[in-house]
C-alpha cells in the first residue's frame, strides 16, 4: 500500500516487531506516528492505524508535521522526494487526526 509506495518497503515487519515488543512485559513501547499531510495524515490511513493500535491494545504518540527538515535536504544538495507543504500543521488539523485515532492517540 502507501507505506510501500513511499518507503519502498512493506510495513508488515514493522507491525510484527511492534507486536513482539509489546508482548515483552519489561519493555515500555510507545509508537510515534508522524502526521504528514496527504501521506500519513489521511482519514483512510489513520482509520487503518487505529485498527492496528486497537488490535495491539496500545496507544501512540502523534508528531504533527513540521517542514523544518526541508531546507536540510536542500543544504545537502538533494531534492525532496515528495511535494510537501512548507507550513507547520495547524492545531485544527492535528486535532482532526487525533479524533480519528480516538482513544489510541496522545
Amino acid at each position: 500500500g502507501e507505506h510501500l509506495k513511499y518507503t519502498g518497503k512493506p510495513n508488515q515487519i514493522i507491525f510484527e516487531n511492534l507486536e513482539r515488543l509489546l508482548r515483552q512485559e519489561k519493555v515500555r513501547v510507545i509508537p510515534r506516528i508522524p502526521l504528514i499531510p496527504q501521506i500519513t495524515a489521511t482519514h483512510h490511513n489513520l482509520e487503518r492505524l487505529r485498527s492496528v493500535l486497537q488490535k495491539l491494545r496500545t496507544r501512540c504518540l502523534v508528531l504533527p508535521y513540521n517542514p523544518l527538515g526541508i531546507p536540510k535536504w536542500e543544504a545537502i544538495g538533494k531534492q525532496m522526494p515528495y511535494d510537501l507543504p512548507q507550513h507547520m500543521m495547524d492545531i485544527a488539523e492535528e486535532r482532526r487526526c487525533k479524533e480519528i485515532l480516538g482513544e489510541y492517540s496522545n
